[in-house]
């Protein structure tokens, strides 16, 4: 655990939280929310704060705040605890734990378990059947500062539904093991939002870049698909991008990015973008080439610079 300004964090802001609420993270149960509920954990990004904002209960918080005293509490048994079910199953690479806004409230320590079970598993079958094993062990905490990093996911192609039957699924979806691999600019986000499962809420949740200021500039996002696909449709959405939209758009593809050079052939043709407008293009907008040809990794080109906020590659078995 890294404390502090949050270096370690920024250092994995590539890789999925499985927690967050936007991928199907949610809180299967919290044994005590008396000033601020657990599913506030889950919400994307870091927690905002009103010093002017009161509740029945107390001051707001946006985190998940306990009541006092539960040492003391005999049922409590000295700690409390929530569990959390992953909106995807995957490896963790690591885990954020942040006090930002508790000051005088944070916990002392904390510990931070995981187990795998069924998605249907119950909350207290978890608690009492199941077996956790630790990922962090009891650690202090400094309030204020992120503790790591976020966690990452990772899918086999045997858990993807209708895959052996033929049917077209989104690769490049994290809840398929998509993942963004490099970008020529994340200034305002970061192109792995371009895969989340859900559209975007916001300009935020979406990937954009900064305002170029040659005319000449093509800013690309890198994307590995979760397992070869043959495409059958590229879907670009600019939702909630209105006057930062691409001018043009294009989408390449390769068969194998392995090397240092990647070899890239044009999978969409550049044409113009459109302003919060969901563009599919099916089998006659692709490229002859890759018809019938599986492919490992998507590149998406915005000209000359601008915002996308979800990109879906559809692909069936080969």
């Amino acid at each position: 655990m890294a404390g502090g300004g949050g270096g370690a964090a920024e250092d994995l802001t590539s890789l999925v939280d499985l927690a967050c609420a936007d991928v199907g993270g949610c809180v299967l149960y919290a044994n005590n929310e008396w000033f601020a509920e657990a599913s506030n954990l889950l919400k994307p990004g870091r927690a905002t704060f009103d010093p002017n904002t009161y509740s029945m209960t107390g001051k707001v918080m946006d985190g998940w705040e306990t009541g006092r005293h539960g040492a003391l509490d005999p049922e409590r048994n000295g700690h409390d605890f929530c569990i959390i079910r992953l909106g995807i199953p995957g490896l963790i690479h690591g885990v954020d734990v942040d006090t930002l806004h508790f000051t005088g409230n944070f916990a002392q320590s904390a510990m931070v378990e995981a187990c795998t079970a069924p998605v249907e598993a119950p909350w207290f079958d978890l608690h009492r059947t199941a077996q956790w094993f630790p990922i962090i062990l009891r650690t202090g905490l400094v309030s204020g500062a992120p503790a790591s990093s976020p966690p990452v996911h990772s899918c086999s192609t045997e858990h993807f539904p209708g895959w052996s039957l033929g049917v077209a699924i989104d690769l490049a979806s994290v809840q398929n093991g998509g993942h963004a691999v490099d970008s020529s600019n994340k200034f305002y986000s970061h192109p792995s939002n371009l895969l989340l499962p859900t559209r975007a809420a916001n300009m935020g949740s979406g990937w954009e870049s900064q305002r170029s200021r040659k005319a000449d500039n093509q800013d690309w996002a890198i994307i590995q698909l979760g397992q070869p696909g043959v495409v059958h449709a590229i879907e670009v959405d600019t939702a909630h991008f209105r006057g930062n939209f691409p001018h043009r758009i294009r989408v390449d593809a390769t068969t194998d990015a392995s090397g240092q050079t990647p070899t890239w052939k044009t999978l969409v043709s550049e044409r113009p973008g459109r302003g919060h407008f969901r563009a599919v293009f099916f089998a006659d907008d692709l490229s002859e080439e890759f018809r019938d040809t599986p492919i490992t990794h998507v590149r998406v080109v915005s000209i000359p610079d601008g915002g996308i906020s979800r990109l879906r590659v559809y692909c069936r078995k080969f």
